[in-house]
């Protein structure tokens, strides 16, 4: 079974664009998984895990956070956005333009970290156009949730982070070796989450965190063991935001030769957890 690859331009607003990438499997009428990336990640890093994707009969689509990539903006002190622009404008339209190509297909967000939190917003929202959630290596940043030491760690980094966003207009990611070169707003939405536990995308007046308490969509977290990005007590935290949604949890150990995992190892190596992803994609 092989997969057909297209890159298909997308206007997200009258004077910004993006694209997304398809990987059709054989079977039109398949699901199909929406990948967002993690913090600086670009879409092209997924390639090889939606390939695989496609080889087990399910449609995938890869797509760059506005500021990255296949976007024809970039993050500096002209061109400031956070979660509301990434969520409500970029977010929506990739999922839109799936919906119009697979109309017949079940849609399935899948999030990477920083991915997982803005999809959590996106599914709070826009709910009846996803059937579907997947937290892949994604957990909440709330400091409360990675215990006392490094959870104030964390909320240090986050103040550090955001000062420094605010001071220079925009994130210089790799002088802190952590995300690239990123919003100001973006780096602000994160940081607020750090220090507060909430999704608040600034600019809206949506009520992210009543919405995702009433999600009802079937939700699939997966967290691999010696992930210290994304650990088992963080992605809890996230997990307890959705109150009325069916969530299946999962550790995924190391074999024997590997001690632990990181942040990235499933994407690297789909095979780690492409089975438990595929079952509980078709049994929807």
């Amino acid at each position: 079974m092989t997969s057909n690859i297209q890159t298909i331009p997308l206007q997200i607003t009258n004077s910004i664009t993006n694209a997304i990438t398809v990987f059709t499997a054989e079977n039109k009428q398949a699901a199909v998984v929406i990948i967002f990336p993690a913090l600086g990640v670009k879409a092209n890093y997924y390639r090889h895990y939606a390939a695989a994707l496609a080889k087990q009969n399910i449609h995938a689509i890869t797509v760059d956070h506005r500021g990255h990539g296949h976007s024809n903006i970039r993050a500096n002190r002209e061109n400031n956005f956070g979660y509301r622009e990434q969520v409500e404008e970029e977010y929506l339209a990739v999922v839109k333009k799936a919906k119009s190509l697979f109309h017949e297909s079940k849609i399935i967000v899948m999030g990477h970290s920083i991915g997982g939190q803005m999809g959590s917003m996106l599914v709070s929202r826009y709910r009846y156009l996803v059937d579907g959630f997947i937290l892949n290596a994604s957990c909440s940043v709330h400091y409360k949730g990675w215990g006392n030491i490094k959870g104030v760690g964390l909320l240090l980094f986050a103040a550090l982070c955001n000062y420094t966003a605010k001071l220079l207009g925009y994130y210089p990611g790799s002088f802190f070796r952590f995300g690239g070169t990123e919003a100001q707003g973006i780096i602000g939405d994160w940081y607020c989450t750090a220090a507060t536990g909430k999704f608040i995308a600034r600019g809206s007046e949506f009520d992210y965190e009543k919405a995702i308490r009433e999600v009802s969509i079937p939700i699939l977290a997966i967290n691999y063991f010696g992930d210290t990005s994304a650990p088992y007590g963080a992605l809890k935290c996230l997990c307890d935001k959705f109150q009325s949604a069916t969530i299946q949890i999962h550790q995924i150990k190391p074999s024997a030769h590997n001690k632990k995992y990181n942040h990235y190892s499933w994407v690297r190596k789909p095979e780690i957890a492409m089975e438990l992803v595929c079952n509980w994609v078709k049994q929807l």
